[in-house]
């Protein structure tokens, strides 16, 4: 698991452990401190058993002078551990030189230090609301993200230069003159430079460094493609979106941020997010007109996660849509996050939720590399908290409730659809017949899908087919 030493801190035991075939490290240790200086743990070789005593065989590394011997617990077939105290005034390196050439030992190191993994220090976290109310710091336990993944932000450009972004980009493995770190698809050149301000917003929430530098993103460790499609008045033509979600899933982008859209459908637009879907994570801002009209691509919710907006009290923001195609709700009013021109500031909108979503979709890929997109989406969406009471005209219109990164990440992933019971012929638990066929009921499977989706599951009598 990755961790930001500096900024993150949780109460455990480092043990570091090398396998039996790796030889003993030869570069310079960092010296210990008075507390560490006469601790040193040690592991058995594969095979070797402790003494009739219980003591580790230490060769001649046992006339060191040893105040005491403790084993550890290991889990079963694990490397036998021991905590070695030292007498006051030995010499720790001369202790670690020759407890290193004991035959038996695997390996022998100072009882390091974990620093505490608590809250990031960076002076706007106290400002970034939205982090806490989803659970974030429950979530940066599990991961503070990987650089293998990768998120594409598909938006106005960015500010490059930022300094809680600068060191953020993704870097194209075959890359050539015009897509380094994305592609600007209004130019056809590499000009990444944000156009309106909207992208850089975008990225922070996303991913802003934990450095202790203004805020921290959700996914401080991911890695961010962008691609530009915006124009400096806020719009952008379907194809040039269509042009880079293709783009984003032919470089293996792990997610598709989209925090923009319209009100029309498109067949261009449509064939473009199903293909990608396949594999990349798809996002999309739900819109902000305040109404339940449909708003693209969010709601090309087969395959995207449609995102609605909730302020602090957990109540759908004025302008957010909404409606039976909303997936899930995310912060999105009065979010902190990075500005355009290296600075900070709040925005608000679907367009804020979309990240925060975004963001847990790349924790969940960095714990989970081997997951696809369609079972992040059904992990997204099962382990959101439900928002109902705090907005009771809207059951049923904000999808699963209010992104919960902690749940997410903490809660172990469960099938789509479980069989309750089988009847045949309106026998429970009976046989069919050898060799009879059922036609496939798949519109019965899409009702089904759906209401796991929205966190509603349902009692359904699913035809074989299914």
């Amino acid at each position: 698991m990755s961790m930001f030493t500096r900024t993150l801190s949780m109460l455990i035991i480092l043990l570091v452990s090398l396998s039996s075939s790796r030889a003993w490290p030869t570069t310079a240790q960092s010296q210990p401190t008075s507390a560490q200086a006469t601790t040193v743990l040690i592991g058995l070789r594969p095979g070797v058993p402790a003494l009739p005593d219980g003591r580790p065989p230490l060769g001649p590394a046992h006339s060191l002078a040893i105040s005491s011997v403790e084993a550890l617990p290991v889990a079963p077939g694990g490397t036998p551990l021991y905590r070695l105290r030292l007498a006051p005034g030995t010499e720790v390196a001369a202790a670690l030189t020759a407890l290193r050439a004991a035959p038996a030992l695997a390996f022998a190191e100072l009882d390091q230090q974990a620093v505490a993994l608590t809250v990031p220090t960076d002076p706007g976290y106290s400002q970034q609301w939205g982090l806490t109310r989803i659970g974030a710091e429950t979530a940066w336990n599990v991961t503070q993200g990987s650089s293998d993944t990768v998120i594409a932000v598909i938006d106005a450009g960015i500010d490059a230069s930022h300094a809680d972004l600068a060191d953020r980009l993704w870097t194209n493995p075959d890359f050539t003159a015009l897509d380094v770190h994305g592609m600007n698809f209004i130019a056809n050149n590499n000009d990444l430079s944000d156009s309106t301000g909207h992208g850089t917003q975008v990225a922070g929430i996303i991913a802003a460094n934990a450095n202790n530098l203004g805020g921290v993103g959700l996914c401080p460790n991911c890695r961010l493609m962008i691609l530009k499609v915006l124009r400096p008045d806020g719009t952008a033509n379907y194809s040039d979106i269509a042009a880079a979600i293709g783009y984003a899933a032919t470089k293996r982008a792990d997610v598709i941020n989209l925090s923009l859209g319209g009100n029309s459908d498109s067949a261009a637009l449509r064939s473009a997010v199903t293909a990608a879907a396949a594999t990349s994570v798809m996002i999309a801002g739900a819109g902000n007109g305040g109404t339940n009209t449909p708003f693209f691509p969010a709601a090309y919710n087969e395959h995207v996660l449609a995102v609605a907006a909730t302020g602090q009290t957990d109540v759908k923001t004025a302008d957010s849509n909404y409606g039976s195609w909303i997936d899930v709700a995310a912060p999105g009013e009065g979010i902190y996050t990075t500005y355009s021109g290296g600075g900070y500031g709040t925005s608000s909108g679907t367009s804020m939720g979309a990240p925060f979503v975004s963001g847990l979709a790349g924790l969940l890929l960095s714990a989970h590399p081997d997951w696809s997109p369609a079972a992040v989406r059904a992990q997204i969406i099962r382990t959101a908290t439900s928002i109902d009471a705090t907005n009771p005209s809207l059951v049923g219109q904000l999808g699963g409730g209010l992104l919960a990164a902690g749940a997410a990440l903490t809660t172990a992933p469960a099938p789509l659809l479980r069989v309750a019971a089988v009847t045949v012929n309106g026998q429970v638990g009976g046989r069919p017949e050898p060799g009879i066929t059922v036609p496939p009921r798949r519109r019965l499977c899409r009702h089904a899908q759906r209401g796991q989706r929205h966190g509603s599951p349902s009692h359904l009598m699913a035809p074989f087919g299914c």
